[in-house]
């Protein structure tokens, strides 16, 4: 019997001295934490830098349980997991690595022109990094070699940064973990599209900032043979043969204003199913044929067309008002086309078209009777038409809120 009581009496006496020890570790790790937190505030404070401390729900604590608790207890419980910090100094970078470890850091932006390329060898004190952010700075290509000492990078952005042109992408090959890439610098679109074509399974955004505008061709879509996961790749024009446009698939991502394309398509090759993300379309002034806009009719999302100053016909409207993008229409002009008043009046079949530009066109007054039926139009432009006063005013009385533009309206 004493001798259980003795086994149970050092039991309890090292399950308090675990207690205390425990309690003892929470208070030096809380107190520590507190001057961490408190040197972050006033480094905050008194530089342009910012260092954030990232914070989310613990593991062990379910997601009801915690959306449940008031917002101090919420704060209270929530475990640091990382870091994040933004410099615009290179001295930043040095007055944060006193109060941070930077092999805990999760993001990093490097903001303005004040930081030099001396301020990138901090990076391999970061193995752990997986966002970085450039905006603004003096890096050129040489500089992005710096960035083969992240392995785990995730994401990469770099944004106005004059003196990267697209050189130093080949040091973005070694990253095996980069998944989101956004490039909004002077890198030449050539460029840019090799290094796009090169890593399909980039979430890459381009936009153009060279000066030079990308033009799309044959060879270009010629290196696409698989889908590949762009957010956005801006394409100023497209000239294209029919050979390579079912290519056009791989790439729902593309973005441009106008197209063109050489040799013109007909009705046949235009049956081509493809999906791209394309809402508006600048076609004026193109070598655009009926089989161009038959092709690009099919495009679901489309709201707005220009055809204007082309050689398309009445078989435009007809492929129009047959195609997916039928009630997604809300503006349209065939300004100066070769479109007739037959064909002309079966527009109103767009139901929610709201702007229409039917001037410099051979239409006539009966086109103006049909479109009494299109009561979502808004601004109707018809100058250079020969349609009467008589009928304009016919139309206003039955369409009071429509807007009317003509060599005799100007309201």
């Amino acid at each position: 019997m004493k001798q259980r009581w003795m086994r149970l009496k050092t039991i309890l006496v090292s399950l308090f001295l675990s207690l205390v020890l425990f309690g003892l570790m929470w208070v030096y790790i809380h107190l520590r934490r507190r001057i961490d937190i408190d040197r972050v505030y006033e480094f905050n404070q008194q530089t342009t830098a910012d260092i954030q401390i990232l914070k989310f729900p613990p593991d062990w604590l379910p997601e009801f349980f915690y959306e449940r608790l008031p917002t101090k207890m919420q704060s209270g419980v929530r475990t640091p997991v990382g870091v994040a910090l933004t410099v615009d100094e290179d001295e930043q970078l040095q007055m944060a690595s006193e109060l941070i470890e930077f092999e805990k850091l999760e993001a990093l932006t490097l903001n303005g022109p004040n930081l030099t390329s001396s301020s990138l060898a901090y990076l391999e004190k970061m193995p752990s990094l997986r966002k970085l952010y450039l905006f603004e700075t003096t890096y050129n290509d040489d500089d992005l070699k710096h960035l083969a000492s992240l392995p785990y990078l995730h994401e990469l952005r770099i944004g106005q940064d004059d003196k990267i042109t697209g050189s130093g992408l080949i040091h973005l090959t070694e990253l095996n973990y980069l998944e989101d890439v956004c490039l909004e610098c002077p890198i030449h679109p050539n460029i840019a599209w090799e290094f796009a074509v090169q890593n399909p399974k980039l979430k890459l955004y381009y936009a153009n900032h060279s000066g030079e505008p990308f033009i799309l061709k044959d060879h270009h879509l010629a290196q696409l043979t698989t889908p590949v996961k762009w957010k956005g790749f801006a394409v100023d024009k497209m000239q294209l043969s029919e050979k390579y446009l079912d290519h056009l698939k791989y790439c729902p991502a593309l973005r441009y204003q106008y197209f063109s394309e050489s040799p013109s398509m007909d009705e046949d090759n235009g049956q081509k199913e493809i999906s791209r993300k394309i809402h508006e379309i600048d076609l004026s002034g193109t070598d655009i044929t009926d089989g161009s806009v038959y092709f690009l009719a099919r495009e679901p999302g489309v709201t707005k067309l220009d055809v204007s100053s082309t050689s398309v016909s009445d078989r435009s409207i007809k492929y129009l008002i047959e195609s997916p993008s039928k009630k997604m229409l809300v503006s349209l002009s065939l300004k100066a086309t070769q479109i007739t008043p037959e064909g002309a009046s079966s527009l109103y079949h767009l139901s929610n078209l709201r702007r229409l530009d039917l001037s410099q066109t051979v239409i006539d007054g009966s086109v103006i009777d049909s479109l009494m039926q299109c009561e979502s139009l808004e601004e109707l432009i018809i100058e250079g038409t020969t349609v009467t006063p008589g009928k304009i005013e016919e139309l206003k009385s039955t369409l009071p809120k429509l807007k009317i533009r003509s060599d005799h309206e100007t309201k």
